[in-house]
C-alpha cells in the first residue's frame, strides 16, 4: 500500500519496496522529479544530477 501511495504522488518518477535482509524489515524507496512531497517520512536525499537518456521512451507502470 505504501509503495502505491508513493507512486501516486505528483512528480514521482519511481517507487519501490524491498526487504532489508540485515534487519528483516520492509523498506520503501521513491524518486521524485522535484522536492520531496509534504509529509515525507524517513531519510531524504537530494540527487544533484541524474543521467537518464531515453527515459521518455520507457513504458510506464509495472514491468514484471
Amino acid at each position: 500500500r505504501e509503495t502505491g501511495r508513493l507512486a501516486g504522488e505528483a512528480g514521482t518518477l519511481l517507487a519501490a519496496a524491498a526487504v532489508d535482509t540485515a534487519r528483516w524489515e520492509l523498506v520503501h524507496f521513491s524518486l521524485h522529479a522535484h522536492e520531496a512531497p509534504d509529509g515525507a517520512e524517513g531519510d531524504v536525499f537530494e540527487v544533484l544530477h541524474l543521467s537518464a537518456p531515453g527515459r521518455d521512451r520507457l513504458p510506464r507502470g509495472r514491468q514484471w
